[in-house]
């Protein structure tokens, strides 16, 4: 992955914090981003475009514009919230431990922090990285964020409810390339499951007019949490998001369709593609997935 952007950068930048976003008449909706130049500490600050976000995750390396996937900040942690909902959202200037990753000096710092009480301590999660893990899941998903139109700009899905079986009807403005059954059950769960749903739509509501993202965080009991994280005087800063339990299948089947998978054998008839025959709505963890389970 390539930032042209950061491309003419010698040094090697550490993105440290992800600020703020605008609208810019031409360029469309930017995030700031905040890095550290390794060869001399020095603090950069710049625009990026707001599509970017998948792939800005504080910790990651960027040389010369290209993205380097490990962690160079943090370990890796594993903590469990009673009710992922139960959050006091924050100004991170309100937090002092965040000095070093946020400086309230740089236009553009502004953002909101998620403070949860975790196994008696503070659990610190950027509300723009919990947004990021959830939803952001592609360019396209983020940038119908906070359009308007939203989701359905990109399928017709059932109103949201659960069900036993559902059709989603994507559109092209989703290449079908990246319809992998991962990608449908996670586009399932924000689109048609009432609490992912509310929680997408939230995002919107609190964030469009706003100069930070914020949102109703979705109620997920008992949830267990995999991150790379920073251990602070204050708590533990969440830097990446790597699973999170709890969530379930707004359906035990999934059926989708989209207009370059059409069976034309079949006189253009619209060819159904099933994603999971498996009752157990609950997403497992990485080291239990199987066929017919995402990593939820």
């Amino acid at each position: 992955m390539i930032i042209k952007q950061l491309i003419q950068q010698k040094a090697e930048l550490e993105l440290q914090w992800i600020g703020g976003h605008y609208v810019h008449p031409i360029r469309g909706r930017r995030v700031f981003a905040h890095f550290c130049d390794l060869w001399d500490g020095g603090a950069i600050r710049t625009e990026l475009p707001f599509g970017l976000l998948p792939m800005l995750v504080p910790g990651r390396i960027v040389s010369r514009g290209e993205i380097h996937i490990g962690n160079r900040m943090g370990s890796r942690h594993s903590v469990s919230v009673d009710d992922l909902s139960a959050a006091n959202e924050v100004a991170a200037r309100e937090c002092p431990g965040l000095t070093d990753f946020y400086r309230a000096d740089i236009l553009g710092a502004e953002q909101r922090v998620l403070r949860y009480s975790a196994n008696g301590r503070n659990l610190l999660i950027p509300t723009v990285e919990l947004i990021r893990f959830l939803f952001l899941h592609d360019r396209v998903l983020t940038e119908a964020l906070l359009r308007p139109s939203g989701l359905t700009d990109l399928a017709v899905t059932p109103f949201p409810a659960c069900y036993s079986e559902i059709l989603i009807e994507f559109t092209n403005r989703i290449p079908q390339s990246v319809l992998k059954p991962d990608y449908i059950r996670e586009f399932a769960w924000l689109a048609v499951d009432p609490i992912g749903r509310r929680a997408w739509d939230s995002v919107n509501e609190r964030s469009c007019n706003a100069a930070f993202l914020s949102f109703e965080p979705p109620s997920l009991r008992h949830c267990q949490l995999k991150f790379f994280g920073e251990e602070l005087d204050e708590g533990l800063l969440v830097l990446e998001l790597q699973s999170l339990s709890g969530r379930r299948l707004p359906a035990s089947t999934i059926n989708w369709t989209h207009p370059k998978a059409n069976d034309t054998s079949r006189k253009g008839a619209t060819r159904l593609h099933r994603t999971s025959k498996t009752v157990d709505r609950r997403w497992e963890t990485p080291e239990t997935q199987t066929t017919a389970r995402c990593r939820w």
